[in-house]
């Protein structure tokens, strides 16, 4: 965390999976405590606005990370690349997948979007060496018509 996350419920970076403790700006407090599911009380499931759930405990969203997943957004983007677009947006949705990876790494995004986010990277390199091999196939296609 850094100094300008502002205060909140967060997963700590070498903490177990699934669980969260407060972060007050500037420093950890208690040991990481579970997050609770949807079902438990305390639990907006509105607009992911935090709520009490009890004696100094708050519940997040996104089970407890900091950041919203993007991995939905980058597959369709990387899809939409290779299906519609000619691969114009398959590096586009390769850096999305990357960076989606990184930040699960990190402990910043829920891990169960991991298989997401490789998919949105494997189809965004593949569209991105398809549209290249068409650009190459291309100028060599040009140089000979003028040869």
């Amino acid at each position: 965390m850094t100094d300008s996350t502002p205060p909140g419920w967060y997963h700590a970076a070498g903490d177990p999976a699934g669980t969260h403790r407060y972060w007050d700006g500037t420093n950890w407090h208690g040991a990481p405590q579970p997050v609770p599911t949807t079902g438990s009380p305390g639990f907006s499931g509105m607009g992911g606005e935090p709520t009490t759930g009890g004696p100094g405990f708050t519940v997040t969203r996104n089970g407890g990370y900091p950041e919203d997943s993007q991995a939905v957004l980058a597959l369709i983007i990387s899809i939409t690349g290779l299906v519609a677009c000619c691969g114009l947006t398959c590096p586009i949705g390769w850096y999305l997948g990357q960076r989606e990876l990184n930040a699960i790494d990190a402990g910043r995004r829920q891990p169960q979007n991991r298989g997401t986010a490789n998919g949105a990277k494997i189809i965004g390199i593949i569209g991105t060496a398809i549209m290249l091999f068409a650009v190459v196939a291309y100028a060599i296609l040009i140089v000979a018509i003028r040869a």
